[in-house]
């Protein structure tokens, strides 16, 4: 215990006075002669005796008030005790200022949380006693080295601005523990600036650190009222990889923080606009808003989703994406001498009469012992339809346009040679013979692949109801063979994937008519030939949106290892260029800090190909929700909850010098005249 006044003390010199006033006022004994009465005199000896002893405790108890009153004039002080055991005034300080793109969000005065918290940090700053030392940490970011040169602190806390991510506040505390853990002793506080929405609290938990008992760790809430605000968390196209004058989806999802109220979006591509939406959206609420378009032209399209009006916080405002749109793949279907039958189901999935211009695959026809005369050089798959017998310059001419990268598509059927296709020197398969007479379904493997993915899910799944009564058996691939099975008949190869060179190779042991199954008459089976093909082609839906920071790779063709790369980040006008690895044939990237589209150049030396990416805050409903003081401390219950309106500069001064119990002990010296009364008027009655 300290005293704020320690000269008062001396007035409990004063707890002498009721001793001198108690022998002052004592009364002398008269002696009166009397009547010799033995056994009065006797009682009355007794009875002063403990007459003697009340007035001996109440002079006692009078002392004690005189004392207290004094030790109140001297005001008192108890250290918290977390300091109880320090024995220097300095004062090490952490100040964690939460630098998410959350703390944008405006008040209703118009002021951004950000800057609030900037304010309360500097005049906390300014309020600490000369020779702190004192340590800035910005959530996103590395924390600075303790400065006992407060200006310069209070100079970062004023050039610090908030991020386009959402750092965690509970990682910053944890590290802060450690820093404070390495420093000496003395007062050792932590203070965390935040205006507690989730997404900057994730993970919930900080785990009690061995110096907890050592450090004070106080959470200042700096959002005094939340304006309103809209977010759109999403902008999504139907798929990333669209074919050209086909119809697809834009959707966006919006969520309201705020009250029930309704909104514009406005659709921008190639940043034009394109269409506009007005929406409601309850409060509390997310709802998606879509868009249908059409891209006319195969090229790299990039647009946004945008809100039409300013909210409480700008930067979740617009939401951006990337798609690649394509032409039709060229294809040509190869099939038996008079077999025209054997691709009508294939050229009615993958190039109906009705979409004419506007199909996503063009298919020619042609018959075995006339493909050497067929154009490849201008074909992206060939598809050999029920297992045609070809000759050696065919199948050379096959395998040379695999090796370029090429796709090539078999399907076995009632016309297939076994022998034949035994003895494919580029293709080790082993054909054992027709399987029939029973009934059976297509089993895909556990194991993801890009061709298959799609039908795992609940649309497309019905990819394993189609009945399969006629199969080639096929030998399982030994180990060493350049095959792998993605799909099986009862436990024997379905669906078998090989490749030469740059192409790949797929092939399917049953026919793609309804001679060997019904799965033509199933809806699953167009979008199957599709991502069949699409697959050979190379053409494969990628991940075209990040969030920043996060790592970008870029794939580039086997064509490419040697291409110069050169990515122009969003909103810049200078290319950062990029080095090829070879080993995984990508470069790697990282999604800076600006939001938008992105544009990449891979730049060999017979072309140039551009791609692009998109860079999107990370967020859903979630993470705009506010925790609250009261929950946060439950959550890190070693932790002190401030709000903006709280004086921080008092509450340093406390942490610093103690807390003042003058008014308890007031409260207690008024508890203690009331007893001495009490017992004053019991004894002199």
């Amino acid at each position: 215990m300290e005293f704020l006044n320690v000269p008062v003390l001396a007035g409990m010199l004063a707890g002498i006075l009721p001793v001198i006033i108690h022998l002052i006022h004592r009364e002398r004994p008269k002696v009166i002669p009397f009547t010799a009465l033995q056994f009065i005199r006797q009682s009355a000896k007794g009875s002063s005796r403990g007459i003697r002893l009340k007035h001996l405790l109440l002079l006692l108890f009078r002392v004690f008030l005189v004392l207290l009153f004094a030790l109140i004039l001297a005001r008192p002080v108890v250290r918290h005790a977390s300091f109880l055991a320090s024995n220097s005034e300095v004062t090490r300080a952490v100040i964690i200022l939460d630098d998410s793109y959350l703390m944008g969000v405006r008040d209703s005065d118009g002021l951004p949380h950000f800057q609030r918290a900037q304010r309360l940090a500097s005049d906390l700053v300014r309020s600490f006693p000369p020779g702190s030392a004192v340590a800035l940490f910005l959530s996103s970011q590395q924390p600075f080295d303790f400065s006992i040169d407060l200006a310069s602190v209070i100079s970062a806390l004023e050039l610090a601005q908030p991020t386009t991510r959402l750092p965690s506040c509970t990682r910053a505390i944890s590290r802060a523990y450690e820093m404070l853990g390495r420093r000496g002793v003395g007062l050792k506080e932590i203070f965390v600036f935040s205006n507690l929405c989730v997404g900057a609290w994730m993970p919930m938990t900080v785990p009690p650190p061995h110096n907890a008992e050592q450090v004070r760790l106080v959470l200042v809430d700096v959002a005094e009222a939340r304006g309103e605000n809209l977010a759109i968390l999403s902008a999504r196209p139907s798929s990333s990889l669209v074919d050209r004058n086909s119809p697809v989806r834009i959707d966006g999802e919006v969520y309201n923080s705020g009250p029930t109220r309704s909104c514009g979006l406005d659709l921008f591509v190639q940043g034009q606009k394109r269409a506009s939406r007005q929406v409601e959206i309850p409060g509390g609420k997310t709802v998606t808003v879509s868009f249908p378009y059409e891209f006319t032209e195969a090229e790299l399209a990039q647009g946004s989703i945008r809100l039409t009006r300013e909210d409480a916080l700008a930067v979740d405002n617009e939401r951006f994406f990337t798609v690649q749109v394509v032409g039709p793949v060229q294809a040509i279907a190869v099939v038996r001498p008079g077999g025209d039958s054997d691709a009508f189901f294939t050229l009615n999935a993958l190039s109906p009469s009705g979409l004419r211009g506007r199909e996503r695959v063009q298919i020619v026809v042609t018959e075995a012992g006339h493909l050497t005369a067929a154009p490849l050089q201008d074909v992206d798959v060939v598809l050999v339809l029920n297992g045609p017998r070809l000759d050696a310059r065919e199948w050379d001419q096959l395998w040379r346009f695999v090796d370029r990268g090429g796709g090539l598509g078999i399907a076995f059927g009632p016309s297939t040679d076994p022998e034949h296709y035994s003895n494919l020197t580029h293709l080790p398969l082993r054909l054992l013979g027709v399987k029939e007479g029973l009934e059976t379904h297509l089993a895909l493997r556990p194991e993801p692949h890009p061709f298959l993915d799609r039908f795992r899910g609940e649309s497309l799944s019905s990819i394993s109801l189609a009945r399969f009564h006629q199969f080639v058996e096929v030998a399982a691939p030994q180990p060493g063979d350049p095959l792998r099975v993605l799909a099986s008949f009862s436990g024997l190869p379905a669906l078998i994937e090989g490749g030469i060179g740059r192409g790949r190779i797929l092939v399917f042991t049953s026919a793609l008519t309804t001679e060997w199954s019904d799965l033509p008459k199933w809806p699953v089976f167009p979008p199957f030939l599709h991502e069949f093909v699409n697959y050979l082609a190379g053409r494969q839906v990628a991940v075209t949106s990040y969030h920043p920071g996060e790592p970008i790779p870029i794939p580039v063709r086997p064509d490419e290892l040697e291409a110069a790369v050169n990515v122009f980040e969003p909103g810049s006008e200078r290319p950062v260029a990029l080095f090829v690895s070879p080993s995984t044939a990508s470069a790697l990237h990282t999604a800076g800090p600006a939001l938008g589209n992105a544009q990449v150049f891979l730049v060999s030396a017979s072309r140039t190909r551009k791609l692009g990416y998109s860079v999107n805050l990370e967020s859903d409903a979630e993470r705009y929700h506010p925790l609250g003081l009261d929950v946060l401390r439950k959550l890190i219950p070693q932790a002190e909850g401030l709000t903006a309106q709280d004086d921080l500069t008092r509450e340093a001064a406390e942490s610093a010098r103690g807390s003042e119990i003058t008014a308890p002990l007031l409260v207690l010296l008024m508890l203690l005249f009331c007893v001495e009364s009490f017992l004053a008027n019991r004894i002199y009655r």
